[in-house]
């Protein structure tokens, strides 16, 4: 049965994945670092371009490019996501090799279907969690291979979502209470709720035109 670990198993039996928790905690001061917000996919009508790009508010963000291009533009795809910036440049990376020019992409209809896919939506709502991956690069195959064994591979990507931002979370306060043992409980009860509402905003679905 699957158990995600905790951050004093990590420490003892996994130091160098233990260091890359260890080290974005303090990058973030041991919160989600998160960035509400929409990340949109814009099709020139009638070609393959795509501008992948992000906003606070993509209606209005369309009506301010509509009138610059030369052809007619619709939505294809817009994703909400907690982590807007990080969402937008993880599928500029994804589509680097097609990038015509700024955030304009040209995309066959293989790639469109793939940028479209569930898969690709959880990755850019959730897409905090990559961060993980570098884990395999900084420990020994050997540490990654027993951790994957012994975790049932808690970190595959089949697991990115909300449950994978709380696990993360779970890290970063079991490095909390080993670095503030005594922290008192009306202070610690407004970090739960604070986190609470964000875990609540993550979990929400958009409601407004795609």
């Amino acid at each position: 049965m699957y158990r995600f670990p905790r951050w004093t198993e990590l420490q003892s039996d996994f130091p160098a994945i233990a260091e890359v928790f260890w080290n974005e905690y303090h990058r973030v001061n041991g919160f989600i670092p998160h960035e509400h917000g929409f990340v949109y996919a814009i099709h020139a009508v009638g070609s393959q371009y795509v501008k992948i790009g992000k906003s606070i508010n993509p209606d209005r963000r369309l009506l301010q490019i509509a009138p610059q291009m030369p052809f007619r533009t619709r939505f294809i795809k817009v994703w909400r996501t907690s982590f807007m910036s990080m969402a937008e440049s993880s599928l500029h990376k994804a589509y680097e090799k097609a990038r015509t020019n700024g955030e304009w992409f040209e995309l066959d209809i293989l790639s469109v279907s793939v940028l479209l896919d569930e898969y690709t939506e959880r990755r850019i709502r959730y897409c905090y969690a990559d961060w993980l991956d570098i884990c395999s690069a900084k420990a020994s195959k050997a540490e990654w291979h027993l951790f994957h064994d012994r975790y049932n591979d808690g970190f595959s990507p089949i697991l990115i979502g909300v449950e994978s931002i709380c696990r993360i979370q779970s890290i970063f306060d079991g490095i909390t209470e080993q670095l503030t043992p005594g922290i008192p409980p009306d202070i610690k009860t407004a970090i739960d709720a604070t986190y609470e509402q964000d875990f609540e905003y993550v979990s929400g679905e958009w409601g407004a035109q795609q």
